[in-house]
């Protein structure tokens, strides 16, 4: 009986052993995964900035464009 429950205690030892590593590797695995998608947003909001940065300094000239323009008629 001792015998027995021995290897019925292994058996419980080695599942759990088992079922430990995989949560690890399922852990890192979703570790990884969680890094990727944050340095893919972090690439798309880059991406954004350097859009509305662009779009603000297209619009900074078009209205020092019509400022000119505006200085140049009341100047007339």
């Amino acid at each position: 009986a001792a015998r027995e429950e021995a290897a019925d205690l292994a058996r419980r030892l080695a599942l759990a052993s088992s079922r430990c590593q995989s949560l690890e590797e399922l852990g890192s695995k979703a570790e990884q995964q969680h890094e990727v998608r944050v340095r893919d947003m972090a690439a798309a909001h880059q991406a954004e900035l350097a859009r509305l940065r662009e779009r603000m300094h297209e619009q900074e000239d078009m209205l020092e464009t019509q400022r000119q323009q505006l200085e140049v008629i009341y100047n007339a």
